[in-house]
């Protein structure tokens, strides 16, 4: 039944019907009379009427179908964008004791929980695929290489392309002739408040949180 097309007054006679019948049904089984709960959807142009039982016979998640005791409602941090391209930056400094190639990006993630995400940061990885400079950058090596911020959060079923803290983008030893670039969202940092399971938001899923790899092919200089 749609509650948009009754009125008010027949709206709170329906709702007492409905818990005068749950009260003689949970008498007559010699039961205490159960509260009486009405909840509408949280979205649509069309809302149901639901009643339910609260109290004591209202099921209850158990210690093993949610055993961090986390909230019913979190957010879920998912890289769904990831491309970049080398940039025509470069400065005097220098990383990890050699000379580096600067990558611009574009980056997205997006929320696939059901609760709003605060601000947080992700960070661009790199693994060594192939190399000019085995003894310090050997096949298999990484190290992180750049960061990326979403300081304003990430609504519930929204998408976000990140800003950017420092640099922008990510960059390459000069060295590693192929890498493989990732973007991690909400990556775990002490400084910032994680923990060494999660990163500083606890999500419904922290397994989904690294992009599908970007392939650098570089010329040694």
């Amino acid at each position: 039944m749609n509650i948009t097309s009754i009125s008010s007054k027949k709206n709170t006679l329906l709702n007492l019907c409905i818990a005068a019948l749950l009260s003689g049904g949970s008498a007559l089984a010699g039961e205490s009379t159960p509260a009486t709960e009405t909840r509408l959807p949280r979205t649509g142009a069309e809302s149901i009427l639901t009643v339910r039982p609260t109290g004591a016979d209202t099921p209850r998640v158990t210690d093993q179908e949610n055993p961090r005791g986390l909230p019913e409602k979190l957010p879920d941090l998912v890289p769904v964008y990831f491309t970049g391209w080398r940039s025509d930056y470069s400065d005097e400094e220098l990383h990890w004791d050699g000379p580096v190639n600067y990558y611009e990006t574009d980056v997205a993630v997006t929320n696939l929980g059901e609760a709003d995400a605060p601000w947080f940061y992700g960070y661009f990885k790199f693994k060594v695929l192939e190399t000019a400079d085995p003894v310090n950058w050997g096949v298999g090596s990484s190290a992180y290489c750049g960061n990326a911020a979403f300081l304003s959060g990430i609504d519930a079923l929204d998408t976000v392309f990140a800003t950017y803290c420092g640099w922008n983008g990510f960059y390459l030893p000069r060295c590693v002739t192929k890498a493989e670039v990732v973007f991690i969202a909400d990556k775990y940092f002490k400084y910032l408040g994680g923990t060494p399971e999660h990163g500083a938001i606890v999500e419904s899923s922290e397994l989904n949180n690294v992009s599908e790899p970007l392939i650098i092919t570089q010329e040694v200089e």
